[in-house]
C-alpha cells in the first residue's frame, strides 16, 4: 500500500511539473527529463537474497558474515529539485543519472546470552570514503512453543559511531532475546569505484562469505590465489539507458542498452588474508553512448 502511494504522489508530481507546462508546445522542447521521470528506471548488478534462520540453525549455533558488494544505477536525485527546473525542459543537464557501490554487510550472530552482543559486532573500515545509509536489526528466537519469532529492533535502541572511519555499533541488549540469533544489515554508500576494499572481520567464529558484482563497464583485477576459494562466477544483465540529447528526429527519446553484469563469490577461510582489494584498470562505455553520467563523474581524481 505505501509503494502505491508513493507510485502516485510520483506520477501526480510529474503531471504537476512537466505534463501541462507550458514549455511542451514551445520551440526547443525536449521530453528528456519528463521522459526519465516517468521510466523510474534503477538498474542494480545483483540482489542478494538473505535466507531466515531455520529451527535447525539454532542447533548448530553457527553465526556468520556475508558480504555483498554491489553498483547500482538510477535518476540523478536533483532533477526537477531547483528553482531553474524549467531549463531541464530544453537543455537537459549533463548529468541525468547516478551510478554507485553499496557495500552490504550482514553479521547473524548467535549469543547464548544478550549480554555477549555488542563485544561480537564487528566494526567496519569505510576505507573507501563511504557513509552509512541504512542500518537494519532482527532478533531470532524460538518462543516456549518451539515457534521460530523475529522482533525487529527499532532505530533508538541502535547506536552507531563513527570515528576516523572506523564505523562501530552497539545495541540495546535488552531489546534481545537470550539464546538468539541477531541480524545486523548495514549497508554503506559509496562513490569510489577507483579501488574496491570489502572491511573483513578478524573474528575466527564467523562463516564467511564475500559476493562481488558490477556491470561489465567496469573492469577489476579479480584475484586468483588459492587462498580465496571461489563459488561461483557468473554472468547476468545489467540495463543502461542511452539518451537522444540531440535536436531531429529522436530528440529526447530514451533507450535501452543491456551489458553483462559480472557476479563474483567467495567462500573465506578463517586463514585467509584480510585485506583483500579489486584494482580497477579499465572503464568500457558502450561506443557513443550518452548514459547519463560521465566517465569524471565515474572515476574522480
Amino acid at each position: 500500500m505505501r509503494q502505491f502511494i508513493t507510485t502516485a504522489i510520483l506520477f501526480l508530481t510529474i503531471i504537476c511539473t512537466y505534463g501541462q507546462h507550458p514549455a511542451v508546445s514551445q520551440p526547443g522542447y525536449n521530453p528528456t527529463v519528463p521522459r526519465l521521470f516517468s521510466m523510474q528506471h534503477k538498474a542494480i548488478s545483483h540482489t542478494f537474497k538473505q535466507i531466515k534462520p531455520n529451527i535447525q540453525d539454532f542447533d548448530q549455533k553457527l553465526s556468520k558474515e556475508e558480504i555483498n558488494i554491489y553498483v547500482v544505477y538510477e535518476m540523478d536525485s536533483t532533477l526537477g529539485r531547483n528553482s531553474m527546473s524549467d531549463r531541464e525542459l530544453f537543455n537537459p543537464p549533463r548529468k541525468l543519472m547516478d551510478i554507485y557501490l553499496i557495500y552490504e554487510y550482514t553479521f547473524r550472530i548467535y549469543c547464548q546470552s544478550k549480554d555477549l552482543i555488542n563485544e561480537n559486532i564487528p566494526e567496519i573500515n569505510l576505507s573507501t570514503g563511504g557513509f552509512v545509509d541504512d542500518i537494519r536489526i532482527v532478533n531470532y528466537f524460538v518462543d516456549r512453543k518451539g515457534k521460530l519469532k523475529e522482533k525487529r529492533i527499532r532505530k533508538s535502541a541502535i547506536s552507531a559511531d563513527l570515528n576516523n572511519g572506523v564505523l562501530s555499533v552497539m545495541l540495546d541488549k535488552d531489546q534481545l532475546t537470550d539464546n538468539s540469533f541477531t541480524e545486523i544489515n548495514i549497508q554503506i554508500k559509496s562513490r569510489d569505484f577507483k579501488k574496491i576494499i570489502p572491511s573483513i572481520s578478524n573474528k575466527s567464529f564467523f562463516d564467511k562469505s564475500l559476493t562481488l558484482s558490477y556491470p561489465a563497464i567496469f573492469n577489476y583485477e579479480i584475484p586468483t590465489s588459492n587462498e580465496f576459494n571461489l563459488v561461483s562466477n557468473s554472468i547476468s544483465t545489467f540495463e543502461l539507458l542511452h539518451f537522444r540529447r540531440d535536436p531531429g528526429p529522436g530528440n529526447g527519446n530514451i533507450d535501452k542498452v543491456i551489458v553483462d553484469s559480472k557476479i563474483y563469490e567467495w567462500k573465506l577461510n578463517q586463514e585467509n588474508q584480510l585485506n583483500i582489494e579489486f584494482d580497477l584498470w579499465e572503464l568500457n562505455i558502450p561506443p557513443l553512448s550518452d548514459i547519463g553520467i560521465g566517465l569524471t563523474d565515474i572515476v574522480k581524481d
